[in-house]
């Protein structure tokens, strides 16, 4: 029965109806303790008495809650009364893109990509609080008489965790779901993997963006045929038509491509986030995905600077024009302008500005090829090699090159090479000056180099070269002198293989101050053009990654929020370099059944840890945007397509009977989490002494567990921790190190009584749980890591490091004699920086590897203040 104008529901006035469904009403009513008009969704009288459409109404109500975006309908309150659930949401004019198609058959491009944008940054925001909407479509979106996007019925909205089917769920066009496998979402708009009932995240709602896209433009559905299992048929194994002959109008290649590539079968191979689809789509119109309040033009054609004269004349003429009656009305600046550098797929470790500004050197790897150094002018699209291998470090004033030869990867996110000196103008070979270097600036004199590298497992910088101004415990990055040569600033990166860090600075007589709190990623730094702040790009709150700004005295500003994960590599004057990265952390390897090596990735960054015995389950961490700030830890059954999420942070054990896991939060204090793969309470251990966990290992016994960790200021060592007690005492000397390649469960030995680990100098050794004096592993080099015991404990299975295709061999630990197990390379290499962990059974039959994909575009930004 229909409300009647009047009718209150708690402090809201029912003044009309506006529409009704399936589900229910909705009316137009006045909230009576603000004052305003406000829309109010009533779950249909039928419906309130089910428990099922009732908790549908409240998971969106909740859902769309937990939600702040001006591209996401607002809700104010939820409630029920009399036997009516309702909820109030914002009241929109306007039209859903479902009515707006009926009437005019197609959107123009340039307006359809203005919607599209809206549409992703209200995805990205639903994404960054781990949601997915799942119900994508025309209806779902509604465009106001002012152009403002607003995307609508969250009700199939759920975590992007969760299982599908968990519990049950009424969709408008499918009817209640109540098993795993259920397929969820309105056909002609899910993706493949919701039409084989699988679990969607945050890719799924690309794909369905994808679709509406698609119909924007073209004025056709991208896939419809005469039934529902057809359509789904044509989404599992067709492409639509392509947009050029499906639309009457002309559709631009730039936009069909991104139609296309939201619409890949494969979710790997689509965008992985709705804020890169909103910079693409930003590209071609002139905006990208941040902040409404900092719009960035879209790619700039050549020749560059005449182009920026152009703009300059029409300031001037803005100006003139703004003057009214007596005053004068400032133009606002020209919004920041984007010039893409490299065309190529490869990924890009370092770059810098020539000293007049107009140009830029690089080092990169480019289809799966080795680093090369590459310059590039502004006023062209080809790079040139410079035909050395080598990556382009710093570049000083008077036109000398810091170069990093032979640079090779150690750990996630931490590569060393051969510091060299060159000549920018070429012709002279590097002047080769010292080893395993990460990184270096120069002075302003360009006299003198500051650096950070490895010593003894401590990360240094130092400034000049041997004189040690800092060290930490994890690793140091992007060191860059002051322009007045008093101090190097740097990024503080608290644990080895992790960005999140602080910007800090240090000065010459060794003050160190930290500027920043920690950011869950920072990727780049460099000094201001006028040398009064320090500019970084990191991950910056809930909006994605921005290039911020911070002074000496602790005074922060954000610069240009960008969205998507990009990497600040050098500035000058009113320009600056960024490389836009899609960096993925992937596995393959075979567990039980399988017949050969298949992908076993799941969200962005997904890293193997630990198996269970048989090979039936993997342990694996989220380490990327999403697992979250704190990461997240699954396991993986051998026999099912959806992990368990089982907790926060980093898992690393994996107890022999598959029952319980070692977890370990990045945040200070220390604390273990024990939690159960299966029915049971997590627990979690406190361990105020130590400063940070590195990985913990379950001992044979299941009770008591082998952390590799440190206390404040000190090196890291082996501990001992009674899992029942909860007591912990230490089972080394200080100055070992974590001595395997991922694997949770490789460090102990299969009879319990002693571990790997690597001495200070880079030794591997084996160590007793008594506190035994160490025994080195013969024929074993320092670039090689050890990944697991054999079965009978007589034997390690070793790997090499920095190098692809990476080679795993046996090697009896009496005799020191080796044979070959496997040769490890992912099918597509391009972009692929290293293969940072293994982890196997002790039988050799079943193994998983985790490797980096970092894929670049260098870009110069130009108006950044």
């Amino acid at each position: 029965m229909a409300l009647q104008p009047g009718t209150q529901l708690g402090t809201y006035e029912i003044t009309a109806q506006i529409g009704a469904g399936g589900m229910g009403e909705v009316y137009r009513a006045r909230d009576l303790k603000l004052n305003r008009d406000v829309a109010v969704k009533v779950l249909s009288a039928q419906l309130t008495d089910s428990a099922t459409a009732l908790a549908r109404f409240e998971r969106e109500a909740r859902a769309v809650a937990a939600l702040s975006h001006p591209n996401i309908l607002s809700i104010f309150d939820f409630g029920q009364q009399a036997g009516v659930a309702y909820t109030i949401v914002e009241l929109l004019e306007g039209q859903t893109l479902r009515e707006r198609l009926a009437r005019d058959g197609t959107i123009p491009q340039r307006e359809a990509i203005d919607i599209a944008v809206q549409i992703a940054r209200g995805l990205s925001a639903a994404h960054g609080q781990n949601i997915a909407h799942r119900d994508l479509k025309p209806e779902n979106v509604f465009v106001t008489l002012d152009g403002r996007v607003k995307i609508l019925d969250f009700g199939l909205a759920r975590q992007m965790s969760a299982f599908i089917g968990a519990d049950a769920t009424i969709s408008p066009t499918l009817g209640p779901a109540t098993d795993p496998g259920t397929v969820l979402g309105t056909v002609g708009y899910m993706s493949p993997e919701q039409v084989r009932g699988e679990p969607g995240d945050q890719r799924s709602d690309i794909f369905s963006f994808g679709c509406v896209l698609y119909e924007l433009v073209s004025g056709r559905r991208a896939f419809q045929s005469a039934t529902a299992a057809e359509t789904m048929t044509l989404i599992l194994r067709q492409d639509p038509p392509d947009l050029a002959s499906a639309s009457s109008s002309l559709v631009s290649p730039g936009l069909s491509r991104i139609v296309q590539h939201c619409l890949e079968k494969n979710p790997g191979e689509r965008f992985q986030s709705a804020s890169d689809v909103a910079f693409a789509l930003g590209a071609l119109s002139g905006a990208t995905s941040g902040a409404a309040a900092t719009q960035v033009a879209g790619p700039v054609s050549r020749p560059f600077r005449a182009k920026r004269l152009a703009i300059a004349a029409l300031v001037v003429l803005a100006a003139a024009a703004g003057f009214v009656g007596r005053g004068l009305v400032a133009p606002a600046a020209p919004p920041p302008r984007f010039l893409k550098l490299t065309f190529q797929r490869g990924t890009i470790y370092s770059a810098r500005f020539t000293p007049d500004g107009e140009s830029v050197v690089y080092g990169a790897a480019w289809g799966g090829q080795p680093l090369g150094l590459y310059s590039a002018r502004f006023d062209a699209p080809e790079s040139r090699p410079f035909g050395i291998v080598a990556d382009a470090l710093a570049v000083s004033r008077s036109g000398e090159m810091a170069l990093s030869l032979g640079r090779h990867t150690l750990t996630n996110l931490l590569s060393v090479g051969r510091l060299a000196r060159a000549p920018l103008a070429g012709g002279i070979a590097p002047r080769e000056v010292l080893d395993d270097v990460e990184d270096a600036d120069w002075s302003p004199d360009g006299q003198s180099l500051a650096i950070s590298r490895e010593v003894d497992s401590e990360a240094r910088l130092e400034f000049p070269i041997g004189r040690m101004l800092y060290k930490n415990a994890g690793y140091v990055s992007a060191p860059r002198v002051s322009p007045s040569g008093d101090g190097v600033a740097f990024i503080n990166h608290p644990l080895a293989g992790d960005d999140r860090g602080t910007i800090a600075f240090v000065d010459t007589a060794g003050r160190v101050q930290v500027l920043t709190p920690e950011f869950p990623s920072v990727t780049g730094l460099a000094w201001s053009p006028d040398g009064s702040e320090i500019w970084f790009s990191a991950w910056v709150g809930d909006q994605g990654y921005s290039i911020d700004a911070v002074r000496r005295d602790g005074h922060r500003r954000t610069v240009h929020r960008i969205g998507t994960r990009a990497r600040l590599f050098d500035v000058t004057h009113d320009r600056a370099l960024v490389g836009f990265e899609s960096t993925r952390a992937e596995v393959a390897g075979m567990l039980a059944s399988d017949t050969r090596e298949r992908d076993l990735s799941w969200l962005d960054g997904t890293v193997a840890t630990a198996l269970s015995p048989a090979g039936d389950a993997m342990l694996f961490v989220e380490g990327f945007e999403g697992g979250g700030p704190q990461y997240s830890f699954f396991l993986r059954r051998a026999d099912s397509a959806t992990p368990v999420r089982l907790g926060e942070g980093t898992a690393t054990g994996l107890s022999a009977d598959g029952r319980w896991v070692l977890g370990h939060p990045p945040s200070r204090p220390a604390r273990i989490i024990v939690a159960p793969t299966g029915p049971g309470e997590t627990r979690t251990i406190s361990l105020p002494s130590l400063e940070a966990i590195m990985s913990a290992s379950w001992l044979p016994d299941g009770r008591r567990a082998l952390l590799m960790a440190n206390e404040p200021g000190q090196p890291v060592r082996a501990w001992l921790l009674d899992i029942g007690a909860g007591t912990l005492k230490a089972a080394s000397q200080g100055g070992l190190s974590v001595g395997i390649f991922g694997s949770g469960q490789a460090p102990v030995s299969p009879d319990g009584r002693s571990y790997v680990a690597k001495t200070a100098m880079g030794d591997t050794v084996i160590v007793t749980m008594d506190g035994g004096s160490p025994r080195p592993v013969q024929g074993l080099s320092k670039s090689e890591r050890v990944i697991g015991w054999s079965e009978d404990g007589r034997g390690l299975f070793v790997a090499s490091t920095g190098t692809l295709p990476m080679v795993v061999s046996h090697l009896d630990i009496a005799s020191g004699r080796r044979e070959g197990w496997k040769v490890l390379t992912p099918a597509d290499p391009v972009g692929v920086t290293d293969i940072m962990s293994i982890t196997m059974t002790p039988d050799g039959h079943h193994y998983a590897y985790s490797y980096m994909r970092s894929l670049t575009d260098l870009s110069l930004i130009e108006g950044l203040r």
